[in-house]
């Protein structure tokens, strides 16, 4: 039971992590677009932007939890089957799951539903948020014994 809720813990703060990370990392590529077209944004209106955006962790945070739980059993599967680094195969599930769900999505849509993941750099930088909580589980749980996978 301890390892449950350790295990679940340590989902719900990597799930806080990559939408923290890709609210942030959203918001910036919007506000790098709007000043390549000349428009003046101030650290001040980048920081009460960033703050304000974090609003969308309201439906942002199901969604990376969609996505990150289907990758992290795959993940644990293929540490415990094929081996190597654990903190590896979370980081590239996390991210891989987060490009998915939104390629996925864009494609059905027709419109890539984060704004900032618009551009190849947006959605690469929606990956990285989606490593950053992969490497977060990773980290969080790595005191399991040697033959635990998740």
């Amino acid at each position: 039971m301890k390892a449950f809720v350790m295990k679940s813990g340590s989902f719900v703060v990597a799930i806080l992590v990559a939408g923290v990370a890709g609210s942030l990392f959203s918001t910036q590529f919007v506000l790098a677009g709007l000043t390549g077209l000349g428009v003046d944004v101030s650290i001040g209106n980048r920081l009460s932007m960033s703050v304000t955006d974090l609003r969308i962790l309201e439906t942002l945070a199901p969604a990376v939890a969609a996505a990150l739980l289907p990758a992290f059993v795959v993940a644990a599967i293929c540490v415990r089957w094929i081996g190597g680094s654990r903190t590896i195969w979370f980081t590239v599930a996390g991210a891989s799951a987060i490009v998915v769900e939104l390629l996925v999505i864009g494609s059905v849509l027709g419109l890539m539903p984060v704004a900032g993941a618009r551009s190849t750099m947006g959605l690469l930088g929606q990956g990285l948020a989606g490593a950053l909580g992969g490497f977060t589980y990773a980290s969080m749980t790595a005191g399991g014994q040697a033959g635990e996978a998740a």
